[in-house]
């Protein structure tokens, strides 16, 4: 986000020449971020050349070139369930990922990301539910709370799971875990 790709996913000129120089050099060059595949799938099919690209902050490679995904790391449902439950006792919005983003109910948050990703979301009612029922894995989970206290979100996943989970503040209001 505003580092390769400007607010229409486009790459820019400065960035291509800058890309290409460094493969005429010799170098290789991916393409890693937080979002999600299908979300970097729109910048890359307009690049001239194809990557390999790491996303959901590198839980997903996948080699553009054949589409072929070469790792995938989820979390497994157990660790959903309990970060289900603690975005609910925090009443912030939380969401999981497949080719869409998983929501209990499509709201204004829900919009406002996808809008930014220009991706699809899909409600499933109660999503503590829905991964309980289907053994829904996720290569991560989204919390977001607007209304501030992120520093203790952040604390509070890194006690209550160790290292089972990374965690980071990835846009304003916004955590990956």
């Amino acid at each position: 986000d505003g580092t390769l790709a400007s607010d229409d996913k486009s790459v820019t000129s400065e960035n291509l020449e800058a890309i290409k120089k460094l493969l005429d050099s010799g170098k290789h060059f991916a393409l890693c971020t937080g979002r999600m595949t299908e979300s970097a799938k729109m910048i890359v099919k307009n690049l001239p050349f194809k990557p390999l690209v790491a996303t959901h902050n590198g839980c997903e490679i996948f080699d553009s070139s054949t589409g072929e995904v070469l790792v995938k790391h989820c979390l497994k449902p157990e660790i959903l369930l309990k970060l289900i439950e603690y975005g609910k006792s925090q009443n912030a919005h939380y969401h999981i990922f497949d080719d869409e983003v998983v929501v209990e109910e499509i709201d204004g948050v829900t919009e406002f990301y996808c809008n930014i990703c220009k991706v699809n979301p899909r409600e499933v009612g109660d999503l503590y539910e829905y991964v309980k029922k289907t053994g829904a894995t996720s290569p991560k989970f989204m919390l977001i709370n607007m209304n501030g206290g992120l520093e203790k979100n952040i604390e509070d996943i890194k006690r209550l799971f160790g290292e089972e989970v990374e965690v980071m503040k990835c846009y304003e209001g916004m955590l990956d875990v």
